[in-house]
């Protein structure tokens, strides 16, 4: 819909929860625009990718 719209500005509001399923910054308002270290990142990544331990990485 916001595509069709071309003779005024148009706004795509989404209702996201910041940081979801990284356990250190989900509704943490602190992460806007920081970027974690390599240690944070990489336990980020972990959870994400085991989508909160529901899946077992073998290569851990």
């Amino acid at each position: 819909m916001a595509k069709a719209v071309t003779q005024r500005p148009t706004a795509i509001i989404a209702h996201t929860i910041p940081g979801k399923d990284v356990d250190f910054m989900q509704y943490k308002f602190e992460w806007h625009g920081k970027l974690p270290n390599k240690r944070q990142s990489k336990e980020a990544l972990k959870q994400l990718r085991s989508l909160e331990g529901r899946i077992k990485n073998i290569y851990d």
